[in-house]
């Protein structure tokens, strides 16, 4: 499922890879916070989700990140973990796997990771998607 929007005159895309036991959600070029929890939204909403065990978010293939103002990318990063922690009242049994090369993707998932602090889920970064998968004890 790839889906692609509009916004601001540029187009955005991303896709989800429903797995036995998980999701993958894999980004590509740019990545914006309307994509992020677009694609949240739409795995969230999916009966699919109340039964996996990880998600692993691919931003290996990602040039560029709407990062450039510290304050917005810090409120985009609370906002992403405020949903994603009420997603883990409805399933606590989720481990994340945020694979990201870009050093300021990096940071805001270590970010993203210390803000789930108080969450059941669990988040990791990593390099490849093999060390991920890995982790998680998921095969392709």
């Amino acid at each position: 499922m790839v889906n692609h929007f509009q916004l601001k005159g540029s187009i955005l895309s991303y896709q989800i890879s429903w797995e036995k036991h998980g999701v993958v959600q894999k980004f590509y070029d740019f990545i914006s916070a309307a994509e992020l929890v677009s694609c949240n939204e739409d795995i969230y909403g999916d009966s699919r989700f109340d039964s996996i065990h990880y998600q692993i978010l691919d931003l290996i293939d990602v040039r560029a990140a709407e990062t450039s103002d510290t304050t917005e990318a810090l409120r985009v990063v609370q906002r992403v973990a405020a949903i994603d922690s009420a997603a883990a009242k409805t399933n606590p049994n989720v481990k994340i796997a945020v694979v990201a090369r870009l050093e300021s993707l990096g940071s805001l998932a270590s970010l993203y990771s210390s803000e789930l602090a108080d969450s059941p889920w669990v988040c990791e970064i990593f390099e490849t998607v093999a060390a991920a998968r890995q982790w998680l004890g998921a095969a392709p």
